[in-house]
Formats: structure tokens, C-alpha cells, sequence
């Protein structure tokens, strides 16, 4: 009785732990920057041991055009939370910069997300209410990102707005689009390689997420490459989880991934955590222990 007449809010955006792997999913600017065709599977299993918890799929693949600075890319999702499920479409295109040793890339996103409830799966005590009779109807909603990504050999820093506008729901069936600055999400990476020996290479990273007038999240990554081909990496999201993760490079074009996810807060206690695969080919023809890549 005390809550019925106050106005409660939630925000909700994607969450990925090998972000760092697969640039594109929080930058639209990434696109090109490794120089070849990419393309990238991940799937994350959030909170698992938690009926209705979020599932994301992802597939994203990017490439640059010959002689030219300019790339395109495309990211498709499907979330789906509870008896909701979200799948989205994204066109990318980024302008590569270069300068002496170092390239800047300018890159922007556009695409469309459709929202669908399927309130026909909830199991109801009450047979006869009316409003799960029926599945809500599709709502498609227009999507836009815009990042910069700065880069040379050894170490990297991006910005990156990943959705520019934003939606309140005035039903279950019905949002209005709005532009607010205050409620964007703003992410800045920076990340490093050093090399500790000839087959061992350290990579420490960061994400900072902030969004005016709430808290910040930061994520704190280091990971660890052995003879290039094994990365096994540590990373803590501030207040939030502890995370370690584990790569292989299978050969200069295949490389596999696993991360798990722990919640360190009361939620901890009750979830058997995240986790999260991810399946990366990269259509090139170089050995990797000629080239390496690193990010």
C-alpha cells in the first residue's frame, strides 16, 4: 500500500565481459581498426540458477574497404529477459585518420530494435485476467551510436555513445522516443600490451561507464598472453563482480573464448553467476606470430 502511489523507474543495457575482444559491441568506431574482415559469436547466459534471467546473443562482423578509409560493419542481437525479448539490427561505418604511427577512427551506428512481451508464458494463479490472454503486439523503435577510437601498436583509447536516444514506456505496448544528454551512456576504454618476454605479454585495460547524475561503473581488466596463443585474464567490475576468462587462438584465423562471471554483492549468495562463450574468425592469412594482434 505504501508503494502503489509512488513512481518506480529502471534502466537496463547490454552487458558483455569480453567487450575487449569484440570492440564493436560498445563502439561503433572499432569498425576496421584490425585492418581485415572480422567476424564475431558471443552468447552470455546472465545470473544463471534464475528463471526468466537475461540470454544474449550477438553476431558482429566488420571489415575495411581496400585503398580506401573507410569501413562498414553490422551487429545483430537477440536479449531476451523474463517473457521479453529484444532483437536488434545495427549498419555501421567508420573513417579511418592516419597519422604517423597511429590511426583515429570515427565511427557511427544506425539500426532498429524490435520489443516483443509474450505474456501468453506467464504462468497465472488467476486463469481469467484478461491481460495475459494475449501476446503484446511488436514495437520497433529506431536505434543510433556514435564513437572514436585512437590506436597505435602498443596502446588504444576510445569514447563511445552507444545508444543516443532514449524511451519511456507509457504502456506495455507504448514508448515515446526522447534525446536526453543526462541519460546517455558514456564509455571510455584505454587499454596497453607489454612485453614481458618474447612468448609472454601483459594487457591491462579499463572501461569507465558513467551516466550524469548517477554512479560510475568501472571495469578493470589485465590479461595475460602466452606464445600468443593462450590469454588467460582476471577482471573486477567495481561493486559489482569478479570475472576471470580464458582464450585461445586456435590457428591466425580462429580464436575461442569463455568468461564467468561472479557477483560479489548479497546477489552472489544465490546465482551460479554468468557465463559468457565467445567464437572469433578473423579472415586474414598471416601467422599470428608475425603479426599479433593484441586488440
Amino acid at each position: 500500500m505504501m508503494l502503489s502511489g509512488a513512481l518506480l523507474s529502471a534502466q537496463h543495457s547490454g552487458l558483455m565481459s569480453q567487450y575487449m575482444f569484440d570492440g564493436l559491441v560498445i563502439n561503433p568506431a572499432f569498425a576496421g581498426s584490425k585492418g581485415y574482415p572480422v567476424a564475431n559469436l558471443n552468447y552470455r547466459n546472465q545470473w544463471a540458477g534464475f528463471e526468466g534471467a537475461p540470454t544474449t546473443q550477438t553476431l558482429s562482423a566488420h571489415m575495411p574497404i581496400k585503398r580506401q578509409n573507410i569501413s562498414f560493419g553490422t551487429m545483430i542481437t537477440k536479449e531476451t529477459i523474463g517473457v521479453s525479448r529484444d532483437i536488434g539490427f545495427t549498419g555501421i561505418t567508420s573513417y579511418k585518420l592516419k597519422f604517423h604511427r597511429s590511426h583515429l577512427n570515427i565511427g557511427v551506428g544506425a539500426g532498429i530494435k524490435t520489443r516483443r512481451a509474450g505474456w501468453t508464458d506467464v504462468q497465472l494463479d488467476q486463469m481469467e485476467d484478461e491481460l495475459f490472454n494475449a501476446d503484446g503486439r511488436n514495437m520497433i523503435r529506431p536505434e543510433f551510436s556514435a564513437g572514436a577510437f585512437y590506436y597505435t601498436k602498443d596502446w588504444y583509447a576510445g569514447y563511445s555513445i552507444p545508444t543516443i536516444l532514449g524511451y519511456g514506456y507509457k504502456s506495455s505496448d507504448a514508448f515515446k522516443v526522447k534525446f536526453s544528454p543526462l541519460e546517455m551512456n558514456h564509455l571510455i576504454t584505454a587499454g596497453f600490451t607489454h612485453e614481458i618476454s618474447r612468448n609472454m605479454v601483459l594487457k591491462p585495460s579499463m572501461l569507465f561507464k558513467a551516466i550524469p547524475n548517477t554512479a560510475a561503473q568501472v571495469d578493470l581488466n589485465a590479461n595475460l598472453i602466452l606464445q600468443k596463443k593462450f590469454w588467460i585474464g582476471a577482471s573486477y567490475r567495481l561493486a559489482e563482480s569478479v570475472y576471470g576468462l580464458i582464450e585461445y587462438q586456435a590457428n591466425a584465423q580462429l580464436r575461442v573464448g569463455y568468461a564467468y562471471d561472479k557477483p560479489t554483492l548479497t546477489l552472489g549468495q544465490y546465482s551460479g553467476g554468468s557465463h559468457e562463450v565467445m567464437l572469433m574468425y578473423e579472415f586474414r592469412a598471416n601467422s599470428v606470430a608475425k603479426n599479433p594482434r593484441y586488440f
